[in-house]
C-alpha cells in the first residue's frame, strides 16, 4: 500500500495567500508516490471561508465554531491513521515534488521522526530552517540585537542550512512532515502555547528526549511568506513570542532561566521603544511597548524555582497571559 499523508492547512491568512497555498498542496497531491488527505480548517468560527470548499473539490473541509491556535487545529493532522502528518503553514507554497522529496528522506532516516523542508523567501533566498534549542545566551544574543539582523532570532540562532540533508535540534512547523509511529511516542503539539509560537520547539524537544531526532530535507523547498496570518511587525506578535518563549523555559529548563529571559527581553524591548521613538516609526513603537510590556508582566508573575514549573503551574500562567488566538 502507498504511503498515506494527512495534511492541514488552516485559515487565517489573506484569501489569495491561503488560495495560493491550498493550490500546491492539491498539485502536491496528484502523484503515485503516496496518497495524501488533505483537511482545510476554517478557523474564522462563522464558516467564512466554506466557499474554499467548492473551489478545491480535492480538500476535506472542517470548521471551527470558535478560533482557535496553531496547536489546537494542527492536531487534527495526528487524527486518523495515516502514516505521516503534514503540518502546513497558510503562507508557505510547496511544488508538486516537495513531499515526495520530504517523504523519501524521512523514510530513509527511521531514528528521525520528522522532517522540514527548506524554507525560503519570495525571492528564493534562504530563509533559515535548523535552529539551536533556546537557552539564556541566545536570549541575550537576540536582545542585544535588532530583530533585522539575520543571525539571531527570539527562538535562537540559525544554523548553517547548507545543501545536505542535517539533523537539527529543532525545526519549524511551518512545512513539516511528522512520522506517525513517533508521534505515537512523543504526543501531540501542546495546546499551553496556543495561539502559537514555540509549540514546534517543545516536539522538537520532546522528540530529542525520547531518542528521536528531527531535521531538514535540503532538496525540497518551501516558500514561506511569514507572518501572513499574524502580521509582522503586529503589535502583539513579539508579547506573544516572548510569552511563548518564557512558557518553552519554565516548561524544560528552570521558573528562573524563564524570568531571566524576560529580563533580558525587557531591557532589549525597551532600548527598542526607543529607537523606534526616534525613528518616528509609531507601528514599531506600540508594538515594541506591547512586548516590553508582556516582559514586565512575565517578570513580575514567573515564580522563582531551580526546576521546571509542574503542568498546574504552567496552565496558571498561561491563563494569566491571555492573548487572542490567531
Amino acid at each position: 500500500m502507498l504511503p498515506l499523508i494527512r495534511a492541514v492547512v488552516v485559515s487565517g491568512a489573506p484569501e489569495a495567500v491561503v488560495k495560493r497555498c491550498l493550490a500546491g498542496l492539491c498539485a502536491a497531491g496528484q502523484t503515485k508516490a503516496y496518497a495524501l488527505e488533505a483537511y482545510f480548517v476554517d478557523n474564522s468560527g462563522c464558516s467564512a471561508h466554506a466557499h474554499l470548499a467548492d473551489e478545491f473539490p480535492n480538500l476535506r473541509y472542517l470548521a471551527n465554531d470558535a478560533p482557535r491556535g496553531f496547536s489546537s487545529n494542527h492536531n487534527v493532522a495526528f487524527q486518523g491513521e495515516a502514516d505521516f502528518a503534514l503540518l502546513l503553514n497558510n503562507d508557505a507554497f510547496i511544488a508538486s515534488d516537495t513531499l515526495f522529496l520530504m517523504l523519501r528522506t524521512l523514510m530513509a532516516r527511521p531514528d528521525w521522526a520528522a522532517v522540514s523542508a527548506r524554507l525560503l523567501n519570495a525571492d528564493g533566498s534562504d530563509q533559515g530552517t535548523r535552529f539551536r534549542f533556546p537557552s539564556l545566551a541566545t536570549a541575550a544574543l537576540a536582545a542585544a540585537v535588532p530583530f533585522g539582523r539575520r543571525r539571531f532570532l527570539i527562538h535562537g540562532e540559525r544554523l548553517p542550512t547548507g545543501e545536505v540533508d542535517r539533523a537539527s535540534d529543532w525545526v519549524p512547523a511551518t512545512c513539516l512532515l511528522v512520522r506517525r509511529a513517533a508521534a505515537e511516542q512523543i504526543g501531540l503539539l501542546d495546546t499551553l502555547f496556543d495561539p502559537g509560537y514555540s509549540e514546534d520547539t517543545d516536539w522538537c524537544r520532546r522528540a530529542r528526549e525520547k531518542g528521536w531526532r528531527v531535521g531538514l530535507c535540503a532538496a525540497a523547498g518551501v516558500v514561506h511568506l511569514g507572518s501572513a496570518t499574524y502580521g509582522a511587525g503586529h503589535t502583539r506578535q513579539h508579547a506573544l513570542s516572548l510569552r511563548n518563549l518564557c512558557l518553552y523555559h519554565a516548561k524544560h529548563d528552570s521558573l528562573d532561566l524563564a524570568r531571566w529571559v524576560a529580563s533580558l527581553w525587557r531591557w532589549g524591548f525597551l532600548w527598542r521603544v526607543g529607537l523606534a521613538a526616534l525613528r518616528a516609526d509609531l507601528a514599531k513603537k506600540r508594538a515594541y511597548r506591547a512586548a516590553y510590556d508582556m516582559a514586565d508582566r512575565l517578570r513580575r508573575i514567573l515564580p522563582a524555582g531551580a526546576h521546571p514549573a509542574s503542568a498546574d503551574t504552567l496552565r496558571n500562567l498561561a491563563a494569566h497571559l491571555p492573548l487572542t488566538a490567531r
